[in-house]
């Protein structure tokens, strides 16, 4: 399945710089490009990966893209590549797997993005009164470890409308989403949820490294 996949991405990779922008490139060049958008250094090690393959994309319910920065380094790192390749070169490998239906879901441009995504998620899931605030202060840091990250949002909620005297419409609130990686460096499981809430954010903050330090 991983060699289906990888050709079939490669193909259409070629096919899309071919139809879009009249570039021609090599097969073996195609294949190292896919690799480097699943978040692998080489195809070799995309193949090589028995742990996470990217052969479980359809296991996957959350889908993030690899970082550009690290597939314009694959890039540089390739002999013979066209000058005028194109900077974004995801469409023509993904949008293919939409169409073989080995993806099922949205894809995340990015992990700090999906954070907030899903801290927004979170928002809507409390009860009505929250609903109408708006973020004022907002950070996202990363935790990797192993296979797993953790995103952690970090945001400060204020209602226009809703001033209760007992938190001036203020809230702060840290959302810490933990992920386990299951398809290449792409796919991933939502494993769990941790959240603190206080009256403002540094307070929330104070309460989660409490928790945090409990785990």
């Amino acid at each position: 399945m991983k060699l289906e996949i990888t050709k079939h991405c490669a193909d259409s990779l070629r096919s899309f710089l071919q139809n879009n922008f009249g570039i021609q490139i090599k097969s073996s060049h195609a294949h190292e490009l896919v690799a480097a958008c699943f978040g692998y250094s080489s195809r070799a090690a995309l193949l090589a990966d028995t742990k996470c393959p990217i052969s479980n994309l359809k296991q996957a319910e959350i889908l993030v893209l690899t970082p550009t920065a690290e597939i314009k380094k694959r890039r540089k790192e390739l002999k013979g590549l066209p000058e005028n390749l194109p900077d974004n070169l995801v469409e023509g490998v993904y949008f293919s797997l939409y169409e073989k239906k080995w993806i099922l879901h949205t894809i995340r441009p990015t992990l700090e993005e999906l954070g907030k995504a899903l801290a927004d998620q979170h928002l809507k899931s409390k009860p009505a009164y929250f609903r109408d605030m708006k973020v004022q202060r907002q950070d996202v840091k990363l935790e990797f470890h192993n296979d797993e990250v953790t995103i952690v949002v970090f945001r400060e909620y204020a209602s226009p409308s809703l001033l209760l005297p007992f938190q001036q419409g203020r809230k702060g609130v840290v959302d810490a989403f933990q992920l386990k990686r299951v398809a290449g460096f792409i796919g991933y499981l939502k494993t769990n949820h941790h959240y603190t809430e206080a009256e403002t954010l540094d307070v929330a903050i104070e309460k989660w490294r409490m928790v945090a330090n409990d785990h």
